[in-house]
């Protein structure tokens, strides 16, 4: 999910939960960060890839009229092909099923690395769509679950309500990882399918081969 990637922007921190886990004996401390910001309409197909054509549709070149009967005035975003809004009946704000995880989020909190407050492994639910907006923004919500030092969830607890520069990472692909999804399982031909039939040639042989009485 490209898209979702991020170097050192301007993003909206709605609110700091922390989150208490208990593990065995232990009690396992994380926090839960609620995000809000803008994409461009083209990240819904990561959702559903139908759902950018259910929302909508090209311009039509046809001045906009709001609700109150005034005129509108919207600048449709640069390489999106569909940018004025469809179906209004559907109500916003709407629910998107989604799960990310093993992501890198870095906050930003000054003008050098050292003042950088890193979250490895965090893993991101609760994708809202907001709104789906006339020019084709979309302003997402959701969540990110992460553990982080207590010295430095302080920090981060008062970001809350507040735009902050971060940068998100996806997870990298291991080689290994790309080496599995790269080897097919081969077909099995016949001689195969017996040697791993324990009855083979037998009248429970799990394919149509048997001894002719």
């Amino acid at each position: 999910m490209k898209q979702f990637e991020m170097d050192r922007q301007l993003i909206k921190i709605v609110a700091v939960t922390p989150v208490s886990e208990f593990k065995g004996d232990k009690r396992d401390h994380g926090v839960s960060v609620t995000f809000e910001r803008n994409f461009d309409n083209t990240i819904l197909a990561e959702f559903d890839k139908d759902l950018p054509g259910a929302l909508y549709k090209p311009e039509d070149g046809k001045p906009k009229v709001g609700e109150e009967g005034q005129g509108e005035f919207t600048m449709p975003l640069d390489g999106v092909k569909l940018t004025a809004r469809k179906c209004l009946a559907i109500q916003m704000p709407m629910k998107l099923r989604k799960e990310l995880a093993g992501w890198t989020v870095v906050y930003h909190r000054g003008a050098t690395p050292q003042s950088d407050i890193k979250a490895a492994d965090v893993k991101f639910t609760d994708f809202v769509l907001v709104d789906a907006c006339e020019g084709g923004t979309t302003p997402l919500r959701f969540k990110g679950y992460q553990k982080l030092p207590p010295e430095l969830q302080g920090f981060v607890d008062h970001m809350a309500q507040t735009e902050v520069e971060c940068t998100f990472v996806g997870p990298v692909e291991t080689q290994e990882n790309l080496d599995l999804k790269g080897k097919k399982e081969p077909k099995k031909t016949r001689a195969d399918k017996q040697s791993d039939d324990p009855f083979a040639g037998s009248d429970l042989a799990q394919d149509d081969t048997k001894i002719d009485a």
